[in-house]
């Protein structure tokens, strides 16, 4: 959820309550990476695959209701999300095949 509304932010910039409310989650998200840095047990990894996984996919889906995202950022971001993917796969289950 963090990741897509930095994409909202970034996207949405001219907004200015989405201004607001991405400002109190990039807040959050940067809270909870320092936090991670120092809790034993906790994933870092997993927290930030899951920031710029859901930036990703809120930029391949859109927000229609609130304006049109360019088509060249949705095919974008869709690609990078499955290429991200895709490495991520061969890296972790390469050894097993």
């Amino acid at each position: 959820m963090m990741g897509a509304y930095l994409m909202l932010y970034d996207g949405y910039r001219e907004n200015s309550g989405i201004r607001a409310i991405s400002r109190q989650f990039v807040m959050l998200a940067a809270l909870n990476i320092v936090f991670d840095l120092f809790m034993p047990g906790v994933d870092i990894y997993g927290h930030i695959g899951g920031f710029l996984g859901g930036f990703l996919i809120a930029y391949a889906l859109g927000a229609p209701k609130l304006g049109e995202t360019s088509m060249p950022r949705r095919v974008g971001s869709l690609f990078a999300l499955v290429a991200a993917s895709a490495a991520l796969l061969i890296f972790a289950f390469g050894s097993a095949l």
